[in-house]
């Protein structure tokens, strides 16, 4: 079975495990990965696995956290070991945002890198120490016009103090602008969070060789495609409040269309508008004072963006895809051909091609069935 390092919480290479009865190991793009391993229980195993140590397998990049240690006796009278974790990117929830402030037209890397400076490199309780200094380092993978994925003059994006933490930023963000995230460890300890965006290797482009999954080359083994229009949302009202009368102490709530209006009536219209109400979060800060705006259009916009974005983040339709390819097939094979967060091309059984982003990689290893890899696949 292939050997699973383990490391103390200095990173510091502890023991290795090459016999237990079964490993799954879960790595993702921009989204936080998983781990649960069965190890064969023992007195010292016992003593030596600590909840805080990190695991890592050759099959892969990621690396994960020791969250969870169990021991458990199974029907079959063996006493096994459990342990179970998130990714070591998972340890962002453990910093709070630590200014509140927006951002418009700016690249979403350079939002990321404000929130990593001002919350963990430079804030007063680094998250990464070694020999006493600050161990934590940022590195952004410039390839695949990361900085092209930007917010436009007319879009906002916040950040809030009082309610938000790094890892919150990170997974809505990466996951929107479909940029990747990772931490590795270099050889004098120091934890690396790279920024990264996969490769297109799609029928669409022409510069480096496409990889495609399809009947015609006997390697998509199942598809199938699903859209729900039940929860489906498409318009309604987002708030701010103002001011009226006792010197303008009374606050009351004022209604603005999510979206704005089309030639003086509401965007949707008819039986195709479905409402939704949203309340966004800094609503005290948009006052209308005896009736007159006083803040900005700017200010108001900034309110609407943040409603039209949960509008789509939270109430589109349900589209779901279940893609099984072929991962014996040695026309593409993943970590040789394709990679987490790369685009391939999905052609579905009526020949209609689809972009799809290798989002994941489960790799299993257990005693009964040996080692399975199995690449899941999202539209972005």
């Amino acid at each position: 079975m292939d050997d699973v390092y383990v490391y103390d919480t200095s990173f510091k290479l502890y023991t290795i495990y090459d016999s237990y009865e079964s490993l799954i190991w879960n790595s993702h793009y921009n989204t936080i990965g998983d781990f649960e391993l069965y190890l064969f229980a023992n007195e010292k195993a016992l003593s030596e696995l600590k909840v805080g140590y990190i695991l890592s397998i050759k099959k892969s990049d990621r690396l994960m956290v020791i969250e969870k240690i169990e021991l458990d006796e199974s029907a079959d009278g063996k006493n096994y070991i459990i342990l179970t974790g998130r990714s070591l990117e998972s340890v962002l929830d453990r910093r709070i945002i630590r200014s509140s402030t927006y951002f418009t037209d700016i690249s979403i890397v350079d939002i990321l890198t404000f929130v990593v400076q001002d919350s963990i490199q430079y804030s007063d309780e680094p998250l990464f120490t070694h020999n006493g200094n600050n161990s934590f380092e940022l590195q952004i993978d410039t390839r695949n016009d990361i900085y092209n994925e930007r917010l436009s003059n007319e879009e906002y994006f916040t950040l809030d103090s009082s309610s938000q933490n790094v890892l919150d930023i990170f997974e809505n963000l990466c996951t929107y602008y479909g940029i990747g995230y990772k931490m590795t460890i270099d050889q004098s300890s120091k934890v690396i969070l790279t920024l990264y965006k996969g490769t297109d290797r799609t029928v669409n482009q022409g510069v480096v060789p496409p990889v495609i999954f399809s009947d015609k080359f006997s390697n998509l083994l199942y598809f199938k495609h699903t859209i729900n229009t039940e929860n489906y949302k498409n318009d309604g009202y987002c708030d701010a409040s103002y001011s009226n009368g006792s010197g303008g102490n009374q606050q009351t709530l004022i209604k603005y269309p999510i979206l704005p209006y089309v030639n003086g009536t509401y965007a949707v219209t008819g039986v195709k508008r479905r409402e939704t109400y949203i309340l966004t979060p800094w609503q005290s800060s948009i006052m209308v004072n005896n009736g007159s705006q006083a803040q900005s259009e700017e200010a108001l916009a900034y309110m609407r963006l943040y409603a039209q974005y949960s509008l789509y983040y939270e109430n589109s339709p349900e589209e779901e895809y279940e893609i099984e390819v072929d991962v014996n097939d040695q026309t593409f094979t993943f970590d040789r051909d394709y990679f987490i967060g790369d685009i391939v091309t999905i052609e579905d059984p009526f020949g209609n091609s689809i972009s799809m982003t290798c989002v994941s990689i489960i790799y299993s290893n257990n005693t009964s069935d040996g080692v399975t890899l199995i690449p899941k696949f999202e539209v972005r």
